[in-house]
């Protein structure tokens, strides 16, 4: 609850600012918007480079942004949901059903956005691209109960007690980026489809770093659907138009 509550009290604070009119750009389209998709760990505990999607979580968000002109947009969002990653989920290597590392977390990210449709956005269908920075809120919950010991080595063991001695982060930096398409529904609403990337500076997003890949920072990736709602009027950030 408190998770939700501080997504609220960070909507309103972001909706005040989006609000704020831009002198240069007299009438610049706002858009506010609702997210739904899902949360995917990248880290220590999946084998595969592109994410640990056997333990997909769900996410949700809300989105504000500013249209200056139909290329150029400044958008900020705020997610909501849960993060989660478990070595036994894969038999290959083998040794992973033996380590048998967890967690999850319940996260709550706010990150402001560059957002450029490099074709214009007066088309039905708008390919675009978004970069920016963020900051997520976390509650890392590590689980080592199912490790078994006697299978690895000292080295290892001893990087687990130095692991479980180090404080899980509560607050980290991120930069997202990432790619979207979207399709206009009629002039006020839209449709989006988004995948974002976080890179991120640490290691210790799933609680563990020296028992597993220290050399190695942990990241996420979103997938999500999105409904837009354009309140812009005026040439200078209009609301798309098309035949």
């Amino acid at each position: 609850m408190r998770g939700h509550t501080r997504l609220l009290i960070s909507a309103g604070l972001l909706f005040s600012i989006c609000s704020v009119p831009v002198q240069a750009q007299d009438g610049a389209g706002i858009e506010i918007g609702i997210i739904a998709g899902t949360f995917i760990y990248q880290g220590d505990l999946t084998p595969s480079p592109f994410g640990s999607y056997r333990t997909a979580s769900y996410a949700f968000g809300l989105s504000f942004a500013r249209r200056f002109n139909g290329t150029v947009a400044l958008r900020a969002d705020l997610h909501t949901g849960k993060l989660r990653g478990d070595d036994a989920e894969y038999a290959i290597p083998q040794w992973r059903k033996y380590r048998a590392f967890r967690f999850e977390t319940p996260i709550q990210e706010g990150a402001l956005f560059l957002v450029i449709s490099p074709f214009g956005n007066d088309d039905s269908f708008t390919p675009y691209m978004l970069a920016g920075a963020g900051l997520a809120l976390l509650n890392i919950q590590r689980d080592h109960s199912r490790f078994t010991d006697t299978y690895f080595s000292a080295s290892v063991i001893e990087g687990l007690q130095n692991d479980l001695q180090k404080q899980a982060p509560r607050l980290l930096p991120v930069l997202p980026s990432g790619l979207g398409l979207k399709y206009q529904l009629n002039p006020n609403w839209a449709m989006n489809m988004e995948v974002k990337y976080r890179i991120m500076f640490t290691d210790h997003l799933d609680g563990f770093s020296l028992s597993a890949e220290p050399d190695m920072n942990d990241h996420y990736i979103t997938y999500s659907l999105g409904l837009n709602y354009c309140l812009g009027k005026g040439e200078a950030g209009r609301c798309p138009t098309f035949d």
